[in-house]
């Protein structure tokens, strides 16, 4: 029987999803990357929102209260970021390993993005009520999450392998 080579089917899985083929994986068709970055990030957005919200309802100070919606939130936006925004990118990381050191350099740039998005939310709270003030913090670190992943995270292995 012969076997197919794992760069070959990478190529052509990543032709036919460029060309708007539904990804069998998913079941869905092809989004362009942003569009997934966005859809991702706008659910884990709304779940900080929402968790934020909650514990501050509950009585929390609002900067702790931002700080662990943010902090669940990132936990959240990896592993979908991961299965859906840079999929094509992490069927060439391979195993557990792999992924245990994209986990550890995302939670790294997490915490600058934290420290970008308090900043923005200590700064925006000060004239408009909270809650809008931690979607500021949200879109002034979502910029950053994006250029940081692309390039670091979850960069192209292709041509590391095509090497």
């Amino acid at each position: 029987m012969m076997r197919v080579n794992a760069k070959l089917l990478h190529r052509i899985r990543l032709s036919a999803a460029q060309e708007g083929a539904v990804e069998p994986e998913l079941g869905l068709p092809f989004f362009p990357r942003l569009a997934r970055f966005v859809l991702v990030g706008g659910t884990c957005a709304a779940l900080q929102l929402l968790v934020f919200a909650g514990v501050v309802r509950l009585g929390a100070e609002p900067h702790l209260a931002n700080t662990g919606a943010f902090l669940l939130s990132t936990q959240v936006n990896f592993f979908l970021s991961a299965a859906i925004t840079w999929r094509d990118r992490m069927a060439l990381a391979g195993g557990r390993t792999a992924v245990g050191l994209r986990l550890a350099t995302y939670n790294t740039m997490a915490l600058g993005t934290l420290l970008l998005n308090q900043l923005a939310f200590a700064l925006a709270v000060i004239h408009f009520p909270a809650l809008l003030a931690s979607g500021v913090g949200i879109a002034a670190s979502a910029v950053a999450n994006y250029l940081l992943s692309r390039s670091l995270i979850f960069r192209d292995m292709s041509e590391r392998i095509n090497a």
